[in-house]
């Protein structure tokens, strides 16, 4: 489990709202952590993907009656995660003990957000999402091989002045310190109603490239020591960045 504060006590996305429908059971895996996320008619949940029964995974599992069922044992857990029915026992109730880690999940903007901690902040704001001048375009998810920490910096990168017509609201989930998903919301505000597939193959095609280049860093985390890489003088944010998150504490996927 990791052990940043910041990082444990922060809301980030685990999934689309669309891919949870009712009924539904998906593993996801959060800061080296593995969830399950399962919807139980009136709405999604996410735990720690682990009976406490033998250890299987209830990712495995099925919803039945608003209950999640291990596929092992055939266990079956109510919406706060304790366990109802222990099939070989009827009779009986289960153990006060027989109860599964929940965690806290938030729908917000079309996505699910999840914090393995005690949150200490709001979801970010995001002032354009009920403007209706702008148009909504999903991006992603784009899967990469590297630090969390790693594919932010590429992205912070390419941050630059000016006016423009496009709003991006990006989000990073940070599977593992050398894995993370990247999606984000681009908000277009534009009198040409260009189509929609035009935005998505060109972001398909930038984020292809940027996954090969972040992919190809060595070492895969982040390396927090100035020290460590040659920087040029173009590189004031992402130094800035490195800077913040020495500050700050940050582990997860640094070196």
């Amino acid at each position: 489990m990791v052990q940043d504060q910041i990082l444990l006590n922060d809301w980030h996305v685990i999934a689309r709202s669309q891919d949870l429908q009712p009924g539904t059971v998906q593993h996801k895996r959060l800061l080296g952590s593995d969830l399950v996320l399962w919807h139980n008619g009136d709405k999604v949940l996410a735990w720690q993907d682990l009976c406490p029964h033998r250890g299987a995974r209830l990712s495995l599992g099925y919803v039945n009656k608003q209950t999640l069922v291990c596929s092992y044992h055939g266990l079956a857990f109510n919406s706060e995660g304790k366990c109802i029915l222990a099939p070989a026992n009827p009779d009986q109730s289960p153990p006060a003990r027989a109860c599964v880690k929940t965690y806290q999940l938030l729908e917000r903007y079309d996505l699910l957000w999840v914090c393995l901690g005690t949150p200490k902040q709001d979801i970010a704001p995001f002032s354009e999402w009920d403007d209706p001048v702008y148009r909504k375009i999903f991006c992603g998810p784009y899967h990469y091989h590297s630090s969390p920490l790693r594919a932010l910096e590429n992205f912070i990168d390419k941050l630059g002045p000016g006016e423009h017509r496009l709003n991006v609201f990006y989000t990073i989930t940070p599977v593992d310190e050398d894995e993370c998903v990247a999606q984000y919301w681009l908000m277009v505000n534009s009198a040409r109603e260009i189509p929609v597939e035009v935005y998505l193959n060109i972001q398909n095609l930038v984020a292809s490239q940027d996954i090969a280049i972040v992919n190809s860093q060595q070492p895969r985390r982040l390396p927090l020591d100035l020290q460590a890489e040659v920087h040029l003088p173009s590189d004031r944010y992402s130094i800035a960045y490195r800077q913040l998150l020495k500050q700050q504490g940050i582990t997860f996927g640094t070196i």
